[in-house]
């Protein structure tokens, strides 16, 4: 939507797939192709909600929702309808950061435990918006405990059982007063003129977690609950635990530097790179001493006033005193958010970009110049490569001196090159981290369900190897070579809440397919005269404001092109399994006669009436795949004499559209039908039928192809490196001014290594956006990366002049990233420099590690150590 964010709007989340099937149908997307698309059916945000109606943790915007502004979710509401049982999921606009504002839709609100000082264990889950004052909540727990207007109180923050925090700026909101998610806020009231003491604070925040901990391991049993933003929490009886929440810093402690870090809502990625740059040793002994404090340069206009540095500082400090085996980092975590508002709130981030921002934010904390020169850029004509590098190199550090850049800074030559007058231009610049791309696959693994057409055998659940860069067509051949069936009779097509997505073109290419998606492969009977149908199999609803729920996977059945309703009729009687013949006969002879008055009298209800609609689909060839509706439908012939056989029959036949909804009147009972490939058809149950229940129909056999270890081949560091280093020209959109030629032209660019630091990060590009001509996709490129631990040697690549330098680099950490772009958890490994010994950090879980199994296809920041 082109609509800008303003403070104090509404804006509403939806899934994201029925918002794509929506610009489709609406031509909102200006493609031809997508002219005659089906409606979208009624806003289905099950994907995006818990079981109890709250919105999922860790879903990625454009990936797994949208949001859309009121005014537009009312229109869509109204046009197509929200699914039966769900409710709207309506977010605020607010301003979020301290130094730097911001306007975002807050996705999550701040779950918090509010209690009242005197009743520390009745404890009561509310969730507030950060923009909310203290001075708002204060008046909110006012009403909560029925606390007179007149009596004097004040707000206390806990989040471990041994500290608190006054909240006595009722003008901060909840982000400045650095609240977090599931931290508790007691009311503290005046007693009379006197204000309880020092220790009762204490003792009240103690007794919100040990009393509550009792409630929780006492026998009783806990409930479980969760918040509309996806976080959970437990209760007893009515009273929170916060057992589920909290735990003593202290417990267990382990050696210095072997502590975990909360969670704090979705930080995850934060953790995981504060664990790898935490076993820096270089950069973590200088914060353990006071060294840092001598080169602190809070009035850096580029800085963050000294915060990043000083709560950096004190949560290593935390961390390497050996006493905690885990910490909140809640005070850095506050200090970030302030200075760079996106990673605030409570939506999962990258670590890779938390750690740019970090090392970027102690950089300028900690920059040696206090008052930064103007430096002219010097022309580098007659220059060597060397001269010109040092010239930038010096001119660099002129504005820029810090532990950081002695650390983890270097240095790159790029040249660009002129493809018509072959000019260079060579320019040297700095650089705080490598980003390596990936060498594509040759290959590709999809997660694919076949449905042969015996729909008496459960689909199978299985993994097919297709080219990368393969087309649908490949895909249909590996899957026809594996079952041993004919790769002409198969349609490829995609699920998504058991409705049906898409319907692939042959010619479309398989790399815009991700592991998530839902591919299914039917075959169907492409004999002379027959045509494949898609049928969709419904439970009748009960009561008339029901939608009909899907009872099975839909299926996609041969038909002959004259087909009749009782010729589809008995195809789809004999293929379907929800139904068994004893129940069948069973109810058609109970209903027998009642079930020939009743098609009798519909009978004459559709007659005169237009069946086909623009919803219902058209003529397309197998090759054009879902594409209906796209020709001018004829009205069909209903005919007004009752059904050919006076036998009752278990369900009814309506055409419906690709998303199973949008249900006509139903079908005419005799003559030919006049369907078209590919339209849309819904079988509906009756009533009164003991139909198997969706956990059978479900079912799917899994292949063994699922479970191959076999490994991969993978590729190796060099092999990312080399390609970095590979000249490449640059894209239609990104041209380059010749200063010979006088015009913009697609140039040559090509990197190499000239100088590196002690300490090298490596980012593995691991994400990556690219646009075919159906559609834009992103995707996440799982491939094993072969890095080594020891004795990574990079010195052929330095073209420098340091000619007696050996470039020999040992790994001391990785941030592993699990699962796709829709979500997925971030931990890290690390090698802990006093022990010798690697480590697994998960959150607040410290394990020790084999060196083995540091390597890893989920291996997405690298931090290397130069030898000395």
């Amino acid at each position: 939507m082109d609509e800008f964010l303003e403070v104090g709007q509404t804006w509403y989340v939806l899934d994201y797939k029925w918002y794509e099937s929506w610009k489709d149908y609406s031509n909102y997307a200006d493609s031809a192709s997508n002219f005659g698309k089906d409606d979208p059916g009624v806003i289905d945000n099950s994907q995006l909600l818990e079981e109890d109606g709250s919105l999922k943790e860790k879903i990625v915007e454009d990936i797994n929702f949208a949001t859309v502004p009121e005014r537009v979710w009312h229109m869509f509401v109204k046009c197509y309808g929200l699914a039966n049982g769900q409710e709207p999921i309506p977010r605020p606009v607010i301003k979020m950061g301290t130094f730097t504002k911001v306007t975002k839709i807050e996705l999550y609100p701040l779950p918090l435990l509010l209690a009242h000082y005197k009743h520390p264990t009745d404890g009561k889950l509310e969730r507030c918006s950060v923009a909310m004052t203290i001075g708002e909540l204060k008046v909110k727990m006012r009403k909560l405990y029925k606390i007179v207007e007149e009596a004097e109180v004040k707000l206390v923050g806990s989040y471990t059982s041994a500290e608190y925090d006054k909240l006595d700026d009722d003008s901060l909101t909840l982000e400045e007063a650095n609240l977090q998610p599931r931290q508790f806020v007691v009311i503290i009231q005046k007693d009379g003129a006197i204000w309880p003491k020092l220790d009762t604070y204490k003792k009240t925040t103690a007794s919100c977690f040990t009393s509550s901990t009792k409630a929780s391991t006492n026998g009783t049993s806990a409930k479980s609950y969760s918040s509309s933003n996806g976080f959970s929490s437990s209760y007893s009886n009515g009273s929170l635990s916060s057992s589920s929440f909290f735990s003593s810093s202290s417990e267990k402690a382990g050696a210095p530097g072997l502590c975990g870090l909360r969670n704090l809502g979705n930080t995850c990625f934060m953790n995981s790179s504060l664990q790898c740059l935490s076993n820096v040793p270089t950069l973590t002994k200088f914060f353990l001493g006071d060294a840092w404090k001598k080169d602190l340069n809070s009035k850096n206009p580029l800085g963050m006033k000294g915060e990043i540095a000083e709560t950096y500082a004190d949560l290593m400090k935390a961390m390497w005193s050996g006493k905690n085996s885990s910490v909140a980092p809640k005070y850095f975590k506050g200090a970030v958010g302030r200075f760079a508002p996106r990673f605030s709130g409570y939506q999962q981030q990258d670590s890779h970009e938390l750690m740019a921002f970090l090392l970027d934010g102690l950089h300028e904390d900690l920059n040696r110049i206090k008052k930064k020169p103007y430096v002219e850029v010097k022309s580098t004509d007659g220059k060597t490569d060397e001269e010109a590098a040092n010239q930038a190199w010096q001119d660099y550090l002129a504005r820029n001196d810090s532990i950081i850049v002695d650390l983890f800074h270097g240095q790159l030559k790029s040249t660009v090159r002129c493809p018509d007058c072959k000019n260079e231009s060579k320019t040297f610049d700095p650089f705080c981290y490598l980003s390596l791309p990936i060498p594509p696959k040759k290959t590709k693994k999809l997660k694919v369900f076949f449905v042969s057409r015996d729909l008496g055998q459960l689909p199978v659940k299985c993994r097919v190897k297709v080219p990368a860069d393969g087309s649908i067509a490949d895909l249909c051949k590996s899957v026809a070579d594996k079952f041993d069936v004919s790769a002409n009779k198969l349609v490829a097509a995609e699920l998504y809440n058991s409705r049906f997505q898409k319907i692939y073109k042959d010619q479309e290419f398989v790399r815009g397919i991700q592991d998530r998606d839902e591919l299914y492969v039917y075959e169907v009977d492409e004999a002379e005269g027959q045509m494949p149908v898609v049928v969709y199999f419904k439970e009748t609803p009960t009561k008339s404001y029901q939608t009909a729920r899907n009872l099975c996977i839909p299926s996609i059945i041969s038909v002959p092109v004259d087909v009749t309703y009782d010729d589809l009729y008995d195809i789809i009687n004999s293929r379907q399994r929800l139904v068994n013949s004893e129940e069948a006969m069973a109810y058609l002879s109970n209903n027998h006669n009642a079930d020939i008055d009743q098609r009798n009298g519909l009978q004459h209800h559709l007659n005169g009436v237009d069946i086909v609609d623009k919803d219902m689909g058209g003529d397309v060839d197998r090759d054009m795949g879902g594409d209906v509706g796209s020709e001018k439908e004829e009205p069909m012939d209903i005919c007004s004499s009752p059904k050919a056989t006076d036998q009752p029959q278990i369900f009814d036949i309506t055409l419906v559209s690709q998303y199973g909804y949008s249900q006509s009147n139903g079908l005419p009972y005799t003559g030919s039908l006049g369907l078209k490939p590919l339209n849309y058809l819904a079988v509906e149950f009756d009533k009164g039928l003991n139909v198997v229940r969706a956990d059978d129909a479900f079912d799917v056999k899994e292949d063994d192809s699922l479970y191959d270890s076999q490994s991969e081949p993978g590729v190796t560091l060099e092999d990312c490196v080399q390609l970095f280093a590979t000249e490449e020209e640059l894209g239609k959109h990104d041209t380059w001014y010749c200063p010979v030629c006088k015009d913009h032209v697609q140039a040559f660019k090509q990197f190499a290594l000239w100088k590196l630091p002690k300490y090298l990060v490596i980012q593995l590009k691991r994400y990556k956006s690219s646009m075919s001509s159906y559609s834009y996709y992103r995707d996440k490129v799982d491939t094993l990366v072969k890095y080594p631990v020891k004795n990574l040697d990079l010195t052929p690549r330095v073209i420098g002049s340091q000619t007696n330098s050996k470039y020999l680099y040992d790994l001391v950490s990785v941030s592993n990233h699990f699962g796709g772009l829709g979500g997925g958890h971030y931990t890290a490994y690390a090698r802990n420099h006093d022990l010798d010994q690697w480590y697994y950090f998960d959150d607040s879980s410290v394990s020790a590690a084999a060196e083995n199994s540091v390597v890893n296809k989920s291996g997405y920041l690298l931090v290397y150590e130069r030898h000395e």
